[in-house]
């Protein structure tokens, strides 16, 4: 999805402390640091992946799980369903993660430059749909996140929470506002940064500090029957999604706290094991596989490496800790595959994506790391 969240460059140290968002003016519009972003062949699948999406927005502008199959209805057999019958008999989709996907979809044309005044056109060889991505995509999908944010800045109803939405919500209005500085989005994207960061756990040593995150706020589990052990439990998966939020926020001029940059490291570093591994819930499960009810692919142990860099780049900036080269030494010598099952492959492109993003950041050409 054209390296959502890339904007978060590792020469971009934290400040010491924001500047408040009602006083700070709108950033000029941010342009990456990245080169061109595709030629040739790659650019010819990148448009093609960006129709494809055009082609399953719903007319409120969302992208479901639970509606996407019936985009292709119209065209089977020419066109195969969007979704394995495996996952649709197991009943794995859902309107659960309709503001995380509708968050993502957008993220793909925001990082490939179409913003949401785009004059682009994208011409369907499917539909014969022709959509001026700008009113037509992009802001018509904006608009709708912004239409699900509840007061208190989360895109969800009490009693539902799933913060994996939150971050990727956060992120995307996080990006839009700092791509265009358009002030439709500056208010949603620093509300939406708010609630995440007080959906924070806390440091599990010292309850005055910060630590990771997990599926639901602090304050649910401090008010649930849960309460206890679960108060500071966080994993690496949600907490790296939550840091792309935080460091876009930073990139955008919006207010972050810096305690909760902190509590996002303290979090990653105590998670970190040995011989760069880190660990989903905490260092003694650094290396353990985590595997969903329909998975097919073959795990990743630098899975859970790359998100750790990537906290660590992102929100310390510091190039030289050897756990960098650890970590990236871990991705080098387990390459993502096409999955166990020659008959049904599966790539697990989770760990394909935090693992070029984290090595990017190290390696890529426009890494400031150096040699």
């Amino acid at each position: 999805l054209c390296a959502a969240g890339s904007a978060a460059r590792a020469q971009d140290k934290p400040p010491a402390k924001a500047p408040a968002a009602s006083s700070a003016p709108a950033p000029p519009p941010r342009t990456s640091s990245r080169r061109p972003y595709a030629t040739g062949a790659v650019h010819l699948a990148i448009e093609r992946g960006l129709c494809w999406l055009s082609r399953h927005q719903d007319e409120k502008g969302c992208w479901s799980g639970a509606t996407c199959a019936k985009a292709c209805a119209a065209f089977e057999p020419r066109v195969p369903p969007c979704q394995p019958e495996t996952a649709l008999d197991g009943g794995g989709y859902t309107t659960q993660g309709d503001v995380g996907c509708t968050a993502l979809a957008l993220l793909a044309f925001l990082r490939a430059g179409q913003l949401d005044d785009s004059a682009a056109i994208i011409e369907d060889p499917i539909n014969k749909h022709r959509l001026t991505v700008g009113p037509d995509i992009v802001h018509k999908g904006l608009a709708w996140l912004v239409s699900r944010q509840q007061p208190d800045g989360s895109f969800t109803e009490p009693g539902h929470f799933m913060l994996y939405n939150e971050a990727i919500g956060t992120l995307a209005l996080c990006e839009a506002y700092g791509l265009t500085g358009q002030e439709e989005w500056k208010a949603p994207a620093q509300k939406a940064v708010d609630f995440i960061c007080k959906a924070q756990k806390p440091n599990p040593q010292d309850k005055t500090k910060l630590w990771g995150w997990r599926y639901h706020p602090a304050d649910v589990v401090r008010d649930g029957p849960s309460f206890g052990s679960e108060l500071s439990e966080a994993d690496m998966s949600v907490t790296g999604w939550m840091v792309m939020a935080l460091k876009s926020a930073q990139l955008s001029g919006l207010e972050v706290p810096q305690a909760s940059i902190d509590g996002a490291l303290d979090f990653t570093r105590w998670s970190t094991g040995k011989s760069g591994l880190v660990g989903y819930l905490g260092p003694d499960t650094a290396g353990d596989p985590i595997i969903g009810e329909h998975d097919n692919y073959q795990y990743h142990p630098g899975t859970m490496s790359s998100i750790g860099m990537c906290v660590r780049i992102f929100m310390e900036g510091d190039l030289k800790d050897p756990f960098l080269l650890e970590g990236a030494e871990v991705l080098l010598k387990d390459l993502p595959s096409t999955g166990k099952d020659p008959d049904a492959p599966m790539t697990d492109y989770y760990y394909w994506y935090y693992g070029s993003v984290a090595l990017n950041h190290i390696d890529g050409p426009d890494a400031p790391r150096g040699t």
